[in-house]
């Protein structure tokens, strides 16, 4: 089930199925699980500026414009930023507003070139430098999902929060793409958040900020955490398996001041290892590089037939807010990686057929789910086709454009998560 609406007033959309909830309001989304509930600003960031509707467990106040579909000036006294039930309690004990109370900081931001954006929490006054809204929200299975869309320097960024009703983090997939005629270079991303996880209970705004993992030689994992200093259960980490993102703790404040291009090169006074106890932000930063232009054409890049977006001309890459302690330590699969090298995509798979395989101009592509996408890339991780799942799973995919060679056949569901490899040969 999707939806999609035109801003309104007032504009309302909600359903219920195995206690998970959406619901539209002023151009604000609420997403609510078994376990965890998010509002999403008109800006992309986390943390209402309108009061959450009945049967959440919001407890903010949010004071200022609310920059929804029709900007007001007015106090809302029960706005969402998340808060999640890690004890699993049916919600008699549970943590949060995670970042919301005093003076909120959440956010996300992108630097291409020399121009950079930032989209904080509203309560900081001048929110957004990046025009966009929410879109809509799509429902799969027990998971519900909402999705911000917006532009910056030419580049549309779609911006997909998921909450599964069972689980204990919530995932945001991100997509760059670039709609210019000209290529877009030194392109970072940034989320950050200053955690107040145990600020309702205690009333501090204290809590241990740990680097817990840094991209290695063996492993792509990337998690900051913070914890609560009385009670280990308020936790909060944000993360992601991908060897693009680095992870941080400010050395003091609340949001980082520094150019993105610097956070991620550690040119900055920040921590990147280790510990730290303090009010201060953690955050993560991606550096995505090089996006083509819209047409590729003269951008070194090799057009294909039928495709939804031309390639190298958008990436895609994924993080997670988690709420107990190891969950993104099994979620490497779940993190999308761009570009995906060869090392990672050298299984194969019995659910999804090729044929023939050998290929030479047509293949038929079995096996498929709705709302999967499969993607085509060479042996250096470079994406040269894409085509949404047709119909009753079955896709025919035009590699008539494609150089003789081995490629990798990538297949991912709706939330960006790899369902399944296989090689394939074009002849």
């Amino acid at each position: 089930m999707k939806h999609f609406f035109t801003p309104a007033l007032g504009a309302m959309i909600m359903f219920s199925a195995f206690s998970v909830k959406a619901q539209l309001i002023n151009c604000n989304v609420f997403l609510k699980g078994s376990h965890l509930e998010v509002g999403v600003n008109p800006s992309g960031a986390f943390g209402s500026s309108e009061s959450a509707p009945a049967g959440y467990h919001a407890n903010q106040t949010y004071f200022g414009v609310n920059p929804g579909c029709a900007p007001t000036s007015a106090t809302y006294p029960l706005a969402l930023g998340f808060v999640a039930d890690p004890m699993l309690t049916n919600w008699t004990n549970y943590f949060g507003d995670y970042y919301m109370p005093g003076t909120p900081q959440e956010g996300w931001a992108i630097q291409i070139g020399s121009n950079s954006a930032t989209a904080y929490t509203p309560n900081l006054g001048a929110a957004t430098s990046i025009p966009g809204v929410n879109i809509g929200y799509n429902t799969i299975g027990t998971s519900v999902v909402g999705t911000w869309q917006g532009m910056f320097d030419s580049v549309q960024i779609t911006q997909v929060t998921s909450i599964d009703t069972n689980t204990l983090y919530f995932k945001v997939n991100v997509t760059l793409t670039n709609l210019s005629i000209y290529p877009k270079d030194s392109i970072y991303y940034m989320r950050t958040i200053d955690p107040d996880n145990e600020q309702m209970l205690t009333s501090s705004f204290v809590t241990d900020n740990f680097v817990e993992h840094q991209v290695t030689g063996t492993s792509n994992l990337v998690v900051v955490s913070a914890t609560g200093l009385t009670n280990t259960n308020s936790y909060m980490a944000l993360g992601t398996n991908d060897a693009r993102a680095k992870c941080f703790i400010l050395d003091f404040g609340l949001t980082p001041s520094s150019t993105l291009r610097s956070i991620y090169n550690g040119t900055t006074t920040y921590h990147y290892s280790g510990r730290d106890t303090a009010d201060a932000g953690i955050g993560l930063v991606f550096n995505i590089g090089h996006l083509a232009t819209v047409d590729s054409a003269g951008d070194s890049v090799t057009l294909a037939r039928n495709t939804t977006l031309h390639p190298a001309n958008s990436q895609t890459f994924s993080y997670q807010y988690a709420f107990k302690t190891g969950i993104l330590d099994t979620l490497g699969s779940g993190t999308g990686t761009g570009n995906v090298g060869i090392s990672a995509v050298g299984s194969s798979s019995n659910s999804i057929k090729v044929m023939p395989n050998p290929v030479h101009n047509t293949a038929l592509v079995s096996g498929l789910n709705a709302g999967d996408v499969a993607y085509i890339y060479d042996l250096t991780g470079r994406e040269v086709l894409r085509n949404d799942a047709g119909v009753n799973g079955v896709l025919t995919v035009n590699t008539e454009d494609l150089s003789t060679g081995i490629y990798i056949l990538v297949v991912k569901d709706q939330f960006g998560n790899v369902a399944s490899r296989v090689k394939i040969e074009k002849n």
